[in-house]
């Protein structure tokens, strides 16, 4: 009997539904699908890259070519790489609280070594240039240069940790209704954020 009260009433019963139901999910954050799943076999393969680079790199070592080119250096870039590989692989993955913290880290202090340890070399082959063009012996100490490398990377641990401690980087959801044709539609992202960007 309520089945039938229901199909008597039906019309009287729409009203009582808001527009839009039932309403349809789309989910934005597809992180199965194979453009994600090429760039983390992507970063997977500049992984290995970098690791062979870096095992050729402290293999060879003692060469002449090698020691020329100060292998400790070549192996920071090398290093920095590396982290910024990882944390590219991390990206591709679907988010959570640890791997969206992980890869904000590793991006950052890869880049960070990697840049600083170009920037500081470059900065000694600048001054050798311009020392030998006014004739002066100079002398470059691998140890200063070292120093300022972590002196960069203290600095940048300090700002990561005092944001990780304020404002960690999080996955976080957001739903937004949109309305066509008189059905609704929620689409759902979830992706790696914070409060302050």
């Amino acid at each position: 009997t309520l089945c039938d009260w229901v199909v008597d009433n039906l019309e009287r019963l729409q009203g009582f539904v808001p527009s839009g139901y039932p309403r349809k999910e789309d989910n934005l954050s597809k992180y199965s699908t194979w453009f994600l799943e090429l760039s983390a076999g992507l970063g997977g393969f500049a992984t290995l890259v970098v690791l062979i680079a870096l095992i050729l790199c402290f293999k060879y070592r003692d060469t002449k070519t090698m020691v020329f080119t100060q292998p400790i250096f070549m192996m920071l870039i090398l290093f920095g790489l590396l982290l910024v590989c990882v944390g590219a692989i991390l990206y591709a993955l679907k988010p959570t609280n640890g791997i969206c913290t992980s890869a904000a880290w590793l991006i950052v202090q890869g880049y960070t070594i990697e840049m600083v340890a170009v920037l500081v070399k470059t900065s000694a082959i600048n001054q050798l240039v311009h020392s030998s063009k006014k004739m002066k012996r100079v002398n470059i100490r691998r140890n200063v240069m070292l120093l300022k490398v972590l002196a960069v990377n203290l600095l940048v641990s300090v700002g990561l940790i005092v944001w990780t401690a304020i404002d960690p980087p999080e996955a976080t959801q957001s739903k937004a209704v949109t309305e066509t044709d008189g059905s609704a539609t929620i689409i759902i992202d979830l992706k790696c954020s914070s409060t302050y960007p």
